[in-house]
C-alpha cells in the first residue's frame, strides 16, 4: 500500500488591529478583502480609549507573532481633550517591545469634524508621533490626514459606512499588502471583530 501523502496546511498569516471607536464594524469587511492575501484579520475596539488603554496589552495578544504578522494601532483621537490643552506624549514603550518580533504600524490621529478648534492639538500630536517614529526603524506610520467632513457621521467624530469607513479599510489594506482595495464577491470569511463598547462622549 502506498503511503497517503497529507497535504500541509497553509499558515494564515494574521493582521491585529488595535483601535479605539475608528476601527469598529471593519472586522469582517477586512477579513473578505484580506482574505487573498493570506490574512486572518481581528479586530479589537475599545470606544473611549486613549491611546494607552488601546495597546496595554499588546504584549498578550501577540506573543507568539513573527515578522510574517502585522499590526496597526488606530489610537490617539482621546488624548486630546481640548483645544487649549497641549496633548501629552503618547507611550511607545509597549510597541517598541513588540516591534522587536513582529512589524507594527500606528496611524496618526484623524482630524476631527465635530469640534474642530481641537485640530491644532491633533496636528500637533500628529507631526510628535511622525517625528518620533521617523527615527524608529521598526514602527511604520499609517497617514490617516486625507478624510473629509463627507468620510464621518453628521456629529463629525466618528467615520460613517458609506465613505469613512471604506476609505479606513482601504487606506489598511493599501499599507499593508501595497495593493488597492476592491469589492469582494461578498463570501463570508472567519472574522472576530471585538468591540468593548462604553457610554463615554468620546471615541
Amino acid at each position: 500500500m502506498k503511503p497517503v501523502r497529507t497535504r500541509k496546511r497553509k499558515h494564515k498569516k494574521r493582521l491585529l488591529v488595535l483601535a479605539d471607536s475608528h476601527g469598529r464594524d471593519i472586522g469582517w469587511d477586512l477579513n473578505r478583502e484580506f482574505e487573498k492575501d493570506g490574512f486572518e484579520v481581528t479586530v479589537i475596539a475599545r470606544s473611549g480609549a486613549n491611546f494607552k488603554t488601546v495597546t496595554h496589552d499588546i504584549d498578550n495578544f501577540t506573543k507568539d507573532f513573527n515578522f510574517d504578522d502585522r499590526v496597526v494601532v488606530l489610537a490617539g483621537t482621546n488624548d486630546i481633550v481640548s483645544h487649549t490643552q497641549q496633548p501629552t506624549e503618547l507611550d511607545l514603550q509597549p510597541i517598541l517591545e513588540t516591534a522587536r518580533r513582529t512589524k507594527v504600524s500606528i496611524a496618526t490621529v484623524p482630524y476631527r469634524y465635530d469640534r474642530p478648534l481641537m485640530n491644532v492639538n491633533v496636528a500637533k500630536l500628529n507631526a510628535w508621533l511622525s517625528e518620533r517614529i521617523s527615527n524608529i526603524d521598526e514602527i511604520e506610520l499609517l497617514e490617516l490626514s486625507n478624510f473629509d467632513i463627507s468620510d464621518f457621521t453628521r456629529h463629525g467624530l466618528h467615520f460613517n459606512k458609506s465613505r469613512g469607513k471604506i476609505k479606513l479599510r482601504k487606506l489598511i489594506k493599501e499599507h499593508i499588502t501595497g495593493t488597492s482595495t476592491s469589492e469582494g464577491s461578498g463570501e463570508t470569511a472567519e472574522a472576530r471583530d471585538i468591540s468593548a463598547l462604553s457610554n463615554s462622549d468620546f471615541l
